[in-house]
Order: C-alpha cells, then sequence, then structure tokens
C-alpha cells in the first residue's frame, strides 16, 4: 500500500490532528471486507505510523484530543522534539483503537516497525502479549486469506512452537499458494533450530552448574 506523508517539521505536527483528522470521515467503512479493514500507512518523517481504517466515532474523538493537546504545545525546538516523541509514542498505541482488524494487521505492523529497545519496553511487552494470545488464529486467517506477506511478518516475530505450526500446516494449507507454503515450512524449521539452540544453551549452563 502506498504511504501518506506528513512532513517532519513543526508546521506538519501541528497540522497533525487535522491531518489524521482527515481519514476519520469516511470511518467506519462498510461493508467490513479486506479493503475496508488494516492499516493507512503514513510516513512522518523518519517514522512510519499505522493508522486503523476503522474507527468508532466515540474513539476518534479521544485520539483527536489526545493529538491535539500534544501538538498544539509545540512552542520552540525543545518542545517540538518532547512532544513528537509522545505523538509517536502515542500512535504505537493505535491498534487499541481499531474497530475491525481480524487479522490484526495494525498490531502486525506497528510491532513490526519497532526496534529491539521498544520490543523490550512495557508498550512492546504488552503489544507482543496482544498478539501472542492470538497467534493461531491470525496465522490461519493469513494462510485462508492468502497474504504470504502479511503472514511472513508475522511468522518472522517467532512467537509459535514448532509442534503448533506444524498442526496448522496440517490443518490450513492443504490447497494453499506455494509461497505460503514455503513461508509456514520455513516458520517451522526456523522453530525447531530455535528450540534446539535453547535445549543446548540450558544444557551447557546445567553443566556448568554441577
Amino acid at each position: 500500500m502506498a504511504k501518506f506523508y506528513i512532513p517532519d517539521t513543526e508546521l506538519g505536527f501541528i497540522g497533525f490532528p487535522e491531518t489524521i483528522s482527515g481519514f476519520f470521515k469516511n470511518m467506519p467503512l462498510i461493508p467490513y471486507n479486506r479493503e475496508t479493514c488494516g492499516a493507512i500507512d503514513i510516513k512522518f518523517g523518519k517514522y512510519n505510523i499505522f493508522l486503523p481504517k476503522n474507527i468508532t466515532k466515540e474513539n476518534q474523538d479521544i485520539i483527536y484530543d489526545k493529538l491535539d493537546r500534544l501538538c498544539c504545545k509545540s512552542t520552540g525546538r525543545l518542545f517540538f522534539k518532547r512532544n513528537k516523541e509522545k505523538l509517536v509514542k502515542f500512535m504505537e498505541t493505535m491498534y487499541e483503537y481499531s474497530e475491525y482488524d481480524p487479522g490484526y494487521e495494525v498490531a502486525i505492523k506497528i510491532y513490526k516497525n519497532m526496534d529491539k529497545k521498544k520490543r523490550e519496553s512495557k508498550p512492546g511487552m504488552v503489544l507482543k502479549a496482544h498478539l501472542m494470545v492470538r497467534k493461531e488464529y491470525i496465522t490461519a486467517f493469513y494462510i485462508r486469506a492468502n497474504e504470504p506477506e502479511l503472514l511472513k511478518d508475522f511468522l518472522d516475530f517467532k512467537m509459535i512452537k514448532p509442534e503448533t505450526l506444524k498442526e496448522l500446516f496440517k490443518n490450513e494449507c492443504d490447497s494453499s499458494s506455494a509461497i505460503i507454503r514455503s513461508y509456514m515450512m520455513k516458520a517451522i524449521k526456523d522453530a525447531e533450530d530455535g528450540c534446539k539452540k535453547y535445549n543446548n544453551e540450558k544444557c551447557q549452563e546445567q553443566k556448568f552448574a554441577i
């Protein structure tokens, strides 16, 4: 999907709430389907931001109010830098405001975009838990929807045990495309290799402990 661009300038920052509210005009998009759910990709300077395509009017108002409070205080370079960091952090919670996103695309894209430090922070751990409890459903969803790239993005997080991946492959991949099957087989191999590495490291720890 093509990205929308917001300039990473003080003027772009001050106008951020109005720009985001422009996406709200056609929400929620009905009927709900794969074209009217998922993420709107926005580029704000060096930052990748993901806005749900479906947000209730109540949540739209909450988002706008929070953005307005952040952006209207951008007076001077120091406040601009501090509030921009707060804005990006707030936008990383957008998955919580999605009205309809059956594949959890917004959450996947936000997590993929996080670096190691952010993933290990409290918001990153909360987002990981949000995805972890839905991992089998999300995997099956993208297999059935035949969306290999989003499936790969999710599998790359390595959240699923090899036994679970094998069961999903057995139950869901009979009529899948070659690329879907190849991504699943690679995920199974990676998960098995990860388990072997973990078990070897635990054995080494036990040897040193003796």
